[in-house]
C-alpha cells in the first residue's frame, strides 16, 4: 500500500512538473493566433460574412466575446489541465510521448484532435459549426459558433504544438524546455512573419481531422525532407532538435530519443567570437547538407573534444544556447503562423454558391475543389417567432462533383421573416465525411467566376 501511495505522488510531481512546461508559453501562442488571423483577415473575414452571414467578420460579438477573442482564448485554453499530454507527436513513429523519463503516454496530438470524447475536436467543431446555423433559438445557435471558435483555437494550438522540437521528439521536459523559455522571454523580439503558401493542403486526406497539417507521409526517417511537401511535425523533427535528442542518430534502435536527422555528418563545427571585446570565442555547429542549412543547429560544452571518436558520450555534451533558440524561432515560428492560418482555409475550404430563383427555387452549385457526397441540402430561414426552422424539402446529395448545381423547389413559408435563407450542406466533402458548408441567399454575395481547384 506504501508503495502504490509512493507511486502516485510520484505521477501527480511529474505531471505538475510538465504542466509548468505546456510547450510554447500561452501567451506565445495567442501571439502566433493572432498573426495567422492578421495574416489571413480577408480570407477569414469573406468567409465569415458570405458564408455564415456575420457581416463585421472576426470582430463580430457572438455569445458575449468577438470571434476573433473566442479563436485566441481557445488557443490558450487548450493548455488546460491535463490537455497538454495529449500535445506530442513523433511522425516517424505516429504516436505520442512515450519518453522513458516520463511513465505515462498519451494519445498523439493527432488522435487528440480526432477523438470523439474530446470535447474540442474536429469532429465536435464540425457540430459545432452546424448547430451554430441550424439551431432553433438565437441563443444556442451563438453558443454553438463561440463553441466552434474556440474549438478552431484549440485545433490550431495543437499545430502550433509541432513547431517545437521537444513536442515532435518525443522529449517529454520534466523541467522547463530551454527552446519554449527563449520563446517566452523573448517574445517581443520573434519573428512572427508568415511563411507561406500551403495550397497544397487544403483538400482533405483523411476522413476527419486534418492529417496533412501534422504530417504528409513526406518524411519518415530514412532519406532527408521534402521541402516541398511536408507535414509540420516532419519539418521540425527533421530539422530542429531538443535539448535531449541532439546527434542521437548513432543511439540504438527504439532508444526514446534516437532521431536519425539532422546527424553529425551533415554538420561542421567551426569557431565565432562571441565577444570582441575579449575575444571570447564559442564553437558551433551549422548544419551543411541534407536538412536546413542552420548556422547555430547546436554549440559545444567543455570536454567535448575529449570522448572524440564516442559519439554516444559526446551527444550529451551538445546543447543549445540563446544563439541557437534565436534561430531555430526564426524558422519554426513562422512556420507556426503559416500552418494556422491555412488550418483557417481549410476549415471554410467548402464553397456553396446559391441562387434564388423563380419558382420559388433555390440553385446550389459546388465551387469547391473537392466533390461533395453522401450528404444533404437543407434549406433555413428566420421565423416571425424569432426562432430559426428548417424547409421540409431538401436535396438527398449522391455525388456532387466540382463545378456542378442542384436544385430544390420549396413553398414560401408564410411565417418567413426577411428574405433570405440560410442553405446548410452536411455531409462529405473529399476524403472528409463529415462537412458543414453554408451560404445564405444574400443577392449581394460575390460569385466566383469558375470553380476552384486545387
Amino acid at each position: 500500500m506504501i508503495r502504490k501511495t509512493c507511486f502516485l505522488i510520484m505521477i501527480f510531481i511529474l505531471l505538475i512538473s510538465i504542466q509548468e512546461s505546456p510547450a510554447y508559453d500561452i501567451n506565445v501562442h495567442e501571439r502566433i493566433t493572432a498573426k495567422a488571423i492578421d495574416q489571413n483577415i480577408e480570407n477569414t473575414n469573406n468567409y465569415l460574412k458570405y458564408r455564415l452571414g456575420i457581416e463585421n467578420g472576426v470582430y463580430s460579438s457572438v455569445h458575449g466575446m468577438s470571434i476573433r477573442k473566442h479563436i485566441e482564448q481557445g488557443s490558450i485554453k487548450e493548455d488546460d489541465p491535463f490537455r497538454y499530454l495529449n500535445h506530442f507527436y513523433n511522425p516517424i513513429s505516429n504516436s505520442g510521448l512515450a519518453d522513458f523519463d516520463f511513465p505515462y503516454t498519451g494519445l498523439s496530438s493527432f488522435s487528440w484532435a480526432d477523438d470523439a470524447t474530446n470535447s474540442y475536436s474536429w469532429k465536435q467543431l464540425r457540430e459545432y459549426h452546424y448547430v451554430g446555423l441550424t439551431a432553433p433559438m438565437k441563443i444556442d445557435r451563438d453558443k454553438a459558433l463561440a463553441n466552434a471558435f474556440r474549438t478552431l483555437g484549440q485545433i490550431m494550438h495543437l499545430i502550433q504544438d509541432l513547431a517545437v522540437p521537444a513536442h515532435v521528439r518525443n522529449d517529454a521536459h520534466l523541467v522547463n524546455d530551454p527552446y519554449e523559455e527563449y520563446a517566452r522571454r523573448e517574445i517581443q523580439q520573434l519573428n512572427f512573419a508568415m511563411q507561406g503558401p500551403f495550397n497544397e493542403r487544403q483538400w482533405a486526406f483523411t476522413y476527419s481531422a486534418p492529417i496533412q497539417f501534422w504530417e504528409l507521409g513526406s518524411y519518415y526517417g530514412i532519406v532527408p525532407y521534402n521541402t516541398n511537401f511536408i507535414g509540420l511535425s516532419e519539418y521540425t523533427n527533421a530539422n530542429f532538435a531538443s535539448e535531449d535528442t541532439i546527434f542521437t542518430e548513432s543511439q540504438a534502435y527504439g532508444l526514446p530519443h534516437r532521431f536519425p536527422f539532422p546527424r553529425k555528418e551533415s554538420a561542421e563545427l567551426y569557431s565565432k567570437v562571441i565577444n570582441s571585446n575579449n575575444g571570447k570565442i564559442r564553437k558551433y555547429f551549422k548544419i551543411i547538407k541534407d536538412t536546413e542549412p542552420l548556422q547555430h543547429f547546436a554549440t559545444i560544452k567543455r570536454l567535448y573534444g575529449i570522448f572524440d571518436g564516442m559519439p554516444t558520450i559526446q551527444c550529451h555534451l551538445v546543447t543549445l544556447d540563446r544563439d541557437c533558440h534565436k534561430e531555430y524561432a526564426n524558422n519554426l515560428i513562422p512556420k507556426a503562423v503559416s500552418y494556422s492560418s491555412g488550418l483557417i482555409d481549410y476549415f471554410f475550404r467548402g464553397i456553396l454558391v446559391t441562387q434564388r430563383v423563380p419558382g420559388p427555387e433555390i440553385i446550389f452549385s459546388n465551387y469547391t475543389g473537392e466533390r461533395m457526397h453522401h450528404g444533404v441540402v437543407e434549406i433555413y430561414y428566420d421565423a416571425a417567432n424569432n426562432t430559426r426552422k428548417k424547409l421540409p424539402e431538401s436535396y438527398q446529395v449522391d455525388e456532387i462533383l466540382p463545378g456542378q448545381c442542384g436544385y430544390i423547389h420549396f413553398n414560401v413559408p408564410p411565417d418567413m421573416v426577411g428574405e433570405d435563407y440560410i442553405v446548410v450542406y452536411r455531409g462529405g466533402l473529399g476524403k472528409e465525411l463529415d462537412t458543414v458548408i453554408s451560404n445564405p441567399t444574400d443577392k449581394r454575395l460575390p460569385i466566383p467566376p469558375q470553380p476552384i481547384y486545387y
